[in-house]
């Protein structure tokens, strides 16, 4: 499932769960994204394949996730890869721009953002 932040414009594309009445979760609704699919439900989303923006900041943990562009118009973009094995790294290296090994979390990715938009 997707929800658009009017706001801000962002896009989010991100399963959704359903909990009973006590919390626990019961399912997930339809489409259940996986990695294999994601690129194909990315693709009926109106705002991958209608809105035109300049810019597009890439996460990702695989080099799959590279295909997550190509549904959207844009003009520049940064990718940062994640890398979670150290053998990761290398091929990572060859495709994102940017290789995080391990898991950091997002510092290294909001100083990129800072540094982007204070100049």
């Amino acid at each position: 499932s997707s929800g658009i932040n009017a706001e801000y414009g962002v896009q989010i594309l991100a399963n959704r769960f359903k909990y009973d009445s006590e919390g626990l979760m019961v399912g997930a609704e339809e489409p259940f994204i996986t990695a294999s699919s994601k690129l194909a439900v990315a693709r009926q989303s109106p705002y991958f394949t209608e809105v035109q923006r300049n810019h597009i900041l890439l996460l990702g943990d695989m080099l799959s996730d590279l295909k997550m562009a190509a549904c959207a118009q844009h003009s520049a973009m940064l990718s940062v890869g994640y890398a979670n094995t150290e053998k990761d790294v290398e091929p990572y290296q060859d495709h994102f721009d940017v290789v995080l090994p391990g898991n950091p979390g997002f510092e290294v990715v909001n100083e990129v953002l800072r540094e982007i938009v204070e100049g």
